[in-house]
């Protein structure tokens, strides 16, 4: 059985709890991104869109190692935490001509931290797929 696109979602939408079910077509958007992060880093990903497979060069359904599909949803989920912080940013900075609102300290603060934790899940799987001492 190969891996495929809902096994790469499911380790995203395990990681927070939406009060909106956010747009299909921005998630895979975010998933596009995600495989071509780490087919720059790492090493090329081949993905069948029709199929929604995962697949080798020749195009033969695989089974990704559960670190790469872990290393996607966190990329992905990194994607979405860098959109709610920028809303933040937006909904709390309020300038005009005759008044100025600040309001981003707690908000913001929480969001960044959010951002930094999944970004050091994500080093921890790229980590891990480096060879031990021991290989």
């Amino acid at each position: 059985m190969a891996t495929v696109y809902k096994d790469v979602l499911d380790v995203f939408e395990s990681t927070f709890e939406e009060k909106v079910i956010l747009n299909d077509g921005l998630v895979l958007q975010w998933f596009k991104m995600a495989v071509g992060e780490f087919s720059t880093q790492i090493e090329p990903l081949y993905f069948d869109y029709n199929t929604k497979e995962f697949t080798d060069i020749n195009g033969e359904p695989i089974v990704l190692n559960q670190t790469v599909t872990n290393i996607l949803g966190f990329t992905i989920k990194r994607y979405y935490c860098e959109r709610q912080y920028n809303k933040i940013i937006k909904r709390s900075n309020i300038v005009t001509k005759d008044l100025t609102i600040n309001d981003t300290s707690g908000a913001k603060t929480q969001a960044k931290v959010e951002i930094d934790y999944v970004n050091d899940r994500i080093v921890d799987y790229y980590e891990q797929l480096k060879d031990t001492a021991y290989n």
